[in-house]
C-alpha cells in the first residue's frame, strides 16, 4: 500500500503530505487555564472531552535544511481528559519509516495558533 524509499526517509514528506515539520516546546502558563468541554469527532469516532491545560507550543521547523512552508502557523497542544479510546491499529508511513501502531486514549488536542515572542 505505501512505499518508502531511502530518499523519502531522509527528507521528503510522503506523497500528498504538505505539512511542515514541528518542534514542540513545553509550556508553563502565566495564569491558570479555564478548563473547557469540547465535542471531538474524527475518523475514529466522537467523544466528549475536557481540555485541561496547555502543554506544548509547536513551531514549524526546518529539518535537515528542508523548507518551512508556513512560518506563521503554530500549534498549541492541550492535555485532554475523558476522550475516547480509539482501540484501532494503524499503519503509518513517514520520513522515519513505516510502522504498525496501536491507538489508545485521547490525550491531547492541538489547535492552530498564532504566537508573538515577547
Amino acid at each position: 500500500m505505501f512505499s518508502l524509499d531511502t530518499a523519502q526517509a531522509q527528507g521528503q514528506n510522503p506523497p500528498g503530505i504538505k505539512l511542515d515539520h514541528y518542534e514542540c516546546y513545553r509550556l508553563s502558563s502565566a495564569k491558570p487555564f479555564k478548563q473547557q468541554k469540547v465535542k471531538l469527532t474524527d475518523q475514529f469516532g466522537t467523544s466528549a472531552a475536557v481540555v485541561v491545560r496547555e502543554q506544548f507550543l509547536c513551531a514549524p521547523v526546518s529539518k535537515n535544511g528542508g523548507e518551512v512552508i508556513n512560518k506563521q502557523d503554530h500549534l498549541v497542544c492541550y492535555v485532554v481528559t475523558g476522550g475516547k479510546n480509539a482501540g484501532k491499529k494503524v499503519e503509518i508511513v513517514n520520513q522515519f519509516g513505516k510502522a504498525i501502531l496501536q491507538l489508545g486514549d485521547t490525550v491531547q488536542l492541538c489547535v492552530p495558533s498564532l504566537k508573538k515572542v515577547l
